[in-house]
């Protein structure tokens, strides 16, 4: 059965088109677009009222999988192996998780579709900074370098993303401990000992009071309250793939104290990182600016980023327009203007994409390095104070009893 999608893609001359089109599935319709010579980098399904629905994935593969796919595939066509053997030893070698990606680009490939055109069909990759970077090098007889690049590109995010999940597994892992204490001492510890309270005859104090007061709530609306909790994560989950919801999440994130100051580097280096790896494949700017802005998460932040492409196809210079976009880190706009001035933009831009990733995992590190001291003592302190307020009760409640 046939859906209908709408697509956002880059042209050979540069150019952004936005076209509807009829397939069986998201990887069909990709299929289409890159036989018309189009490279999405935004394709969503439409309601039957022409509405987007869902944001379709730019990408099959994980992204740990997509790395190792690449990596070793930028080694072997350095060394001047072909490419369908290459693909061949990749799919006979890995593991499935590579195997088989490596299996139906080599199918694709042998049947005559360039590697570009492969990538998407196949379901690999659909972000247009690496399918950009490929054709670059499809058309300069350096496929290798530019495989290399796509290489460093992955493995950057992949640090990125993997410093954040480090820095964050301890504050979530004391939270867990926590909600499961508190669950197992007000489901079990207070009901308990709330008969011996109440059949004592001694008056109950008001902490005391407080507490079985808790757990008679737990007891009677903690499954209401958790499948409310379960149901709001999931509407929140549901709306920031719309986008009204993603752009309410940005500028929510963008508002937040220590927060925004994370973002904002982090979507700077990614920007930078993005537009340094395309200006090395010698893209043309407004197409790598284009794309750059494509691989911003940040809707608010790519909407202003696509203001400052705006003003460079109007002939301000680069470090200009970015500099007076709100936002931004400042750095990108410093170091753009030396890349202007010395020709060496590349450098630039990776130097700037470099510095503002230390600084952002700098940031979370002592961001969350204050956060696991204070979560801990908080959660000492309130478990502490449950034990005192049990058996200060259960003191009164003996001295009643003599």
């Amino acid at each position: 059965m046939s859906r209908l999608f709408r697509y956002r893609a880059l042209t050979g001359d540069g150019r952004t088109v936005e076209r509807d089109i009829e397939a069986r599935s998201a990887e069909d319709a990709a299929a289409r677009a890159a036989a018309e010579g189009h490279v999405p980098f935004d394709l969503r399904e439409l309601s039957a009222h022409g509405g987007p629905i869902a944001a379709a994935a730019k990408s099959s593969l994980k992204l740990d999988a997509f790395a190792m796919l690449v990596r070793q595939l930028s080694r072997l066509t350095a060394a001047k192996l072909p490419l369908v053997e290459a693909l061949d030893i990749l799919a006979r070698e890995n593991e499935p998780a590579t195997a088989r990606p490596a299996a139906r680009l080599r199918a694709r490939v042998a049947e005559g579709s360039s590697f570009h055109h492969a990538l998407t069909s196949a379901g690999v990759t659909r972000e247009a900074v690496y399918l950009s970077l490929v054709r670059a090098g499809e058309a300069t007889g350096d496929l290798g370098g530019a495989l290399a690049r796509i290489a460093e590109h992955v493995d950057n995010r992949c640090r990125m993303r993997d410093a954040v999940r480090g820095a964050l597994a301890y504050p979530l892992l004391l939270v867990a401990v926590a909600a499961i204490s508190m669950t197992v001492i007000f489901t079990t510890v207070i009901p308990a000992l709330e008969p011996i309270f109440l059949s004592s005859g001694a008056a109950i104090s008001g902490a005391a009071g407080v507490l079985i007061a808790i757990s008679d709530f737990i007891e009677r609306y903690g499954l209401a309250v958790l499948s409310g909790l379960l149901i709001f994560v999931l509407g929140v989950s549901f709306s920031a793939r719309t986008k009204a919801g993603a752009r309410a999440l940005s500028q929510l994130s963008l508002a937040t104290p220590f927060v925004s100051n994370i973002v904002q580097d982090v979507e700077s280096a990614r920007f930078a990182r993005t537009l340094g790896a395309l200006n090395a494949a010698k893209v043309p700017i407004i197409q790598a600016l284009e794309i750059a802005c494509s691989g911003v998460a940040s809707h608010v932040l790519a909407e202003r980023a696509r203001a400052a492409v705006l003003k460079v196809r109007e002939g301000r210079a680069l470090s200009a327009a970015l500099g007076e976009t709100a936002g931004f880190s400042r750095i990108v706009a410093a170091l753009t203007s030396v890349g202007e001035r010395t020709g060496a933009m590349t450098t630039a831009l990776d130097d700037a994409a470099n510095l503002l990733e230390r600084r952002a995992e700098s940031r979370i590190k002592s961001m969350l390095g204050v956060a696991a001291p204070v979560l801990t003592l908080t959660i000492g302190a309130a478990v502490a104070a449950i034990i005192l307020t049990v058996l200060s009760a259960i003191l009164s409640v003996n001295e009643f009893a003599f």
